[in-house]
C-alpha cells in the first residue's frame, strides 16, 4: 500500500510507545483510548516537523525515536530520517543510498514506500530493487547492505519487509523476476530463495499482469509459523524458516497490495487488479493447492485495491470511496459508508468505538503538488510533514462513558 507523506502518527501502544513495523504488532489495531478525532492545522497537534524528499513509508515508532525513509533529488538519493518522539526534532538524516540509474516509478508512487522495521538498536530499510540496509539507531551508521536481488518493479517499490527470529523476509514480484527472499538480519546475508510456484502460470500474462507489491505477512497455522504473501495470481504460504512452500491458493489478479487477514480461522485476501475481489478463506489443514478445498466465499462488490481489510467483522476499505463491513464465515455485505468527495481511499485504522481513520490519496487537482494529503472524520493535514497528535478526550464517545461508542450515523454526521 502506498503511505501518506503527511499521514499522521500510527498509534502507539502506552507501553513503552512502541509501533516498530508496518500495521505495528496487532494487524493495525490498538487498544490505546483517548486518541482524537478530530484535527487540524492548530487543534490536537503537539508538533509539526518539515521532511525533506518524498516518502510513502509510514513512520515506525520505539524507543522515543520516529524512523521513516525518503528520496531526494527525483529518487536519486535515498535517505532514513529520524525524529524525536518528543519534539518533532530530525535527529537523523542520512544518505543510505546513491542510485547511479534512477529506476521508473508510477505517478503516485515514491522510491521511498516500504516501511522501516525497528529491532532493538537496529533499524532495517528497503527500497525493493534499489537495496536493503540495516542501520544503528544511535547514529544512522550502516551496519550492512544488500543491493544484490533486482527485478522490474515498473511502478516503484511498494511492499514492506518483515522479520522472523533472525530472518528479514522480503518479496520481489516484479514484471520479469518473482521470488521471496530471507536475509539473515545481523549480517545481510542470504538465508534462503524461493521463486514463486505460479511462475509457469504468469509466462503466460503480458509482463505487466506477472508483478505484485506484497509485504510478508506471518501468522501462526497449524502450530507453526507461516509467512504469506499475495503474488500475481496466487497467495503464497511458506515456511519462515526454510521458504519451503505450504500450500497456496489461486485467484484472478495482479499488482496485489493489501495484506491478509487472519480472523477466527478465517484468512481475508484481496486479489488485486484488474477486477478486485476479496476471498475468505479457511486456514487449517491446507497443503498443496489449496483453492478447492479451503475457498469459502468470494465477493467482488466494492473490494479494496489497495487498502487492506481490517479484522473483527472483515470491514474493508473500497479503493474509491465506500467502507463495507463484510461477515466473515460466507461474506455477506452489512452496510457502507459512502464518502462525500469521490476521493479515493489509500487506507483504514481501525479504532475503539466502532471509530476508523480513513487516509485518502490524492485527487487529480493535488498531482503536482509536493506532498500528498488524508482526511479522516473531521479534519485535514496538507504537505509533506510529519505530525505529532496530542492526545485528548475520544469525541467519538459519550462523555459520560468514554468506552461507550456512539453510533455510525452519529459519526458520520461529527465529519460533515
Amino acid at each position: 500500500m502506498f503511505a501518506m507523506a503527511s499521514a499522521p502518527l500510527a498509534p502507539v501502544s502506552r507501553a513503552g510507545d512502541s509501533w516498530p513495523q508496518f500495521r505495528g504488532l496487532a494487524a493495525g489495531h490498538t487498544e490505546v483510548k483517548d486518541l482524537p478525532l478530530t484535527w487540524s492545522e492548530t487543534e490536537h497537534v503537539k508538533w509539526k516537523t518539515p521532511l525533506p524528499g518524498e516518502g510513502w513509508s509510514s513512520p515506525v515508532v520505539a524507543n522515543g525515536q520516529i524512523w521513516m525513509t525518503t528520496a531526494l533529488e527525483e529518487g536519486a538519493s535515498l535517505h532514513a530520517l529520524c525524529c524525536d518522539l518528543a519534539t518533532g526534532e530530525v535527529r537523523i538524516d542520512v544518505e543510505v543510498f546513491r542510485n547511479a540509474v534512477i529506476p521508473p516509478k508510477h505517478e503516485r508512487n515514491s522510491y521511498a514506500s516500504p516501511t522501516p522495521i525497528l529491532d532493538g538498536d537496529r533499524v532495517y530499510v528497503n527500497f525493493g530493487s534499489m537495496g536493503t540496509a540495516c542501520l544503528s539507531t544511535k547514529d544512522g551508521h550502516k551496519l550492512w547492505e544488500n543491493r544484490e536481488f533486482q527485478v522490474d518493479h515498473q511502478n516503484g517499490p511498494g511492499g514492506s519487509p518483515a522479520l522472523f527470529q533472525d530472518k528479514l523476509l522480503l518479496a520481489f514480484d516484479g514484471r520479469d523476476l518473482q521470488y521471496e527472499i530471507a536475509l539473515n538480519k545481523m549480517t545481510g546475508q542470504l538465508a534462503w530463495k524461493t521463486e514463486r510456484s505460479a511462475i509457469p502460470k504468469l509466462q503466460a500474462k503480458p509482463a505487466d499482469m506477472r508483478k505484485s507489491y506484497p509485504t510478508p505477512v506471518i501468522f501462526q497455522i497449524d502450530g507453526q509459523a507461516q509467512t504469506l504473501s499475495t503474488g500475481a495470481e496466487r497467495l503464497y504460504s511458506y515456511d519462515p524458516n526454510t521458504g519451503h512452500e505450504l500450500w497456496s491458493v489461486d485467484y484472478p489478479g495482479f499488482s496485489n497490495v493489501p495484506l491478509p487477514v487472519l480472523d477466527n480461522g478465517m484468512l481475508f485476501v484481496c486479489t488485486g487488479f484488474n477486477k478486485p475481489e476479496i476471498w475468505g478463506i479457511r486456514v487449517g489443514g491446507a497443503h498443496g493447492d489449496a483453492t478447492a478445498s479451503h475457498v469459502v466465499w468470494r465477493q467482488h462488490t466494492a473490494v479494496p485495491d489497495q487498502s487492506t481489510p481490517r479484522r473483527d467483522r472483515c470491514a474493508a476499505l473500497h479503493g474509491e470511496q465506500r467502507r463495507h463491513r463484510l461477515l466473515p464465515q460466507h461474506g455477506d455485505r452489512r452496510d457502507a459508508l459512502e464518502g462525500a468527495d469521490q476521493q479515493r481511499f489509500c487506507g483504514v485504522t481501525p479504532g475503539r468505538g466502532g471509530a476508523h481513520l480513513l487516509l485518502r490519496c490524492a485527487g487529480q487537482d493535488d498531482r503536482h503538488r509536493a506532498g500528498r494529503q488524508f482526511s479522516g472524520i473531521g479534519g485535514e493535514l496538507a504537505g509533506r510533514w510529519l505530525h505529532g497528535f496530542a492526545r485528548g478526550r475520544r469525541q467519538g464517545t459519550d462523555p459520560a462513558n468514554q468506552d461507550e461508542p456512539v453510533s455510525d450515523r452519529e459519526l458520520r454526521r461529527r465529519g460533515k
